[in-house]
């Protein structure tokens, strides 16, 4: 696991957050978050449009599961090439002008793809290339993004900030599909990726502008792999981190691509057309924005150790909904899966960033997001390819089982850990 593990699980259990509104209304009085929420809150709406929209075409053009996993996975594996050198240029430079840059990028190639489509100039291979370099653009983007958050709220405020900025991010995940689904309805999948090239517009106007609690300070390592090498050490290291990251890596290669597979169960499984996929994707959406506001209000009595476990109930929602015989029931179902898999996931995510150093905070969350975007791509490919042949219910049962399995082995392992011992030694 990369970690001492003596005493972690009591660490766990003593790390709480905030609660009430009070820190809530203090964290959004402070001028760069609340610009930068209301920018990022229109931003992540186009976003979360066009991933509804290009699922909603792949399933069009191929009606095929392990398509949808492989556009999930160019969407989300590129990553893993480019995310951990994102992370040392987080570290080194700007993180605002790398979210320009990168952002301007997104826009030119989403506009693109809105053109080709409406051209009738793509098929599935050109969508999963273009997703694929979409894929790339985030990855680079992902780490400044993530590093950015607690540059700009005070550091009392920080784990309220991140909560926050999950409710904008999920929040996205609800109004988004529901709009996607109205557009594609209206006028076809290139309205909704327009939408979004449109939607980047806000946050590269105002993002230059925001003044930082927490500067950048370049020219502190000899070489990139050396401070690749120094991010990833710093995890292993932890007698924390490496605990979370590790129980975080087994959910997302299991039952967390549920999200990526919806197109096929809202048409293939449920017979729903786009309207289900809108509904269901909202329901998630729904469910995650109650998620992550229940951790900003009540996070006092959530511990990490409740945190951890709540994955239990991720694995078990995922479950209810694949055995789900209507759509009506699956709604009620992916609701809960969202509730519970957003708040363990900020209260994970809040914890990393409160116990980072400043110096490596854009090499540690670019490990985060490696995990947080990457990993659920192999999982969607891999229950993709398991669903051609068993079909959607049983391969999401499966994944919910094995995660279930991997969670209980996890803890055997890390809580029989004799006093001091290294993860990784023998």
């Amino acid at each position: 696991m990369g970690c001492a593990v003596d005493g972690w699980w009591d660490r766990l259990r003593a790390a709480t957050l905030p609660v009430g509104l009070g820190p809530i209304r203090a964290a959004l009085r402070e001028p760069a978050f609340r610009a930068y929420m209301s920018v990022n809150a229109v931003s992540v709406i186009g976003t979360w449009m066009q991933r509804t929209a290009v699922g909603w075409y792949a399933w069009e053009l191929t009606a095929s599961p392990f398509w949808l996993g492989m556009v999930a996975f160019a969407d989300l594996f590129p990553a893993v090439l480019v995310g951990p050198l994102a992370g040392v240029l987080a570290d080194r430079f700007d993180r605002r002008r790398i979210m320009v840059w990168t952002q301007t990028a997104l826009a030119l190639v989403t506009l693109a793809l809105a053109l080709l489509i409406m051209a009738g100039a793509i098929g599935i291979l050109g969508l999963v290339g273009m997703v694929g370099v979409m894929g790339a653009i985030i990855g680079i983007n992902q780490p400044a993004r993530l590093a950015l958050v607690p540059s700009l709220v005070s550091r009392e405020h920080l784990p309220t900030a991140i909560a926050l900025n999950s409710v904008v991010f999920n929040g996205a995940r609800f109004v988004g599909p529901a709009l996607a689904g109205f557009a594609i309805v209206l006028s076809g999948v290139p309205a909704a990726l327009l939408v979004n090239a449109l939607s980047y517009v806000p946050i590269i106007i105002v993002l230059p502008g925001l003044v930082l609690t927490e500067a950048v300070k370049p020219g502190q390592w000899q070489g990139a792999g050396r401070a690749l090498k120094d991010g990833f050490l710093y995890i292993a290291k932890s007698p924390v981190l490496g605990p979370i990251f590790a129980f975080f890596i087994a959910l997302s290669l299991s039952v967390r691509p549920l999200g990526d597979l919806l197109p096929g169960f809202a048409e293939g499984v449920f017979g729903a057309g786009v309207e289900g996929l809108a509904t269901l994707s909202a329901a998630m959406g729904l469910g995650a924005v109650l998620g992550g506001l229940w951790v900003a209000w009540r996070a006092a009595s959530l511990g990490l150790e409740t945190a951890l476990r709540l994955q239990i109930a991720v694995a078990l929602t995922a479950a209810a909904f694949a055995l789900s015989p209507t759509i009506w029931f699956a709604i009620p179902a992916i609701a809960a899966f969202g509730f519970v898999l957003v708040a363990c996931g900020v209260a994970l995510h809040t914890a990393i960033q409160m116990g980072v150093e400043p110096a490596l905070r854009g090499r540690v969350m670019s490990f985060f997001g490696l995990v947080f975007r990457s990993v659920p791509a192999l999982g969607a490919l891999a229950l993709g390819a398991l669903a051609e042949v068993v079909g959607l219910r049983t391969a999401m049962l499966a994944a919910a089982l094995v995660f279930l399995v991997v969670y209980v082995w996890l803890q055997w392992r890390v809580m029989r850990r004799p006093t001091g011992e290294q993860a990784g030694g023998e």
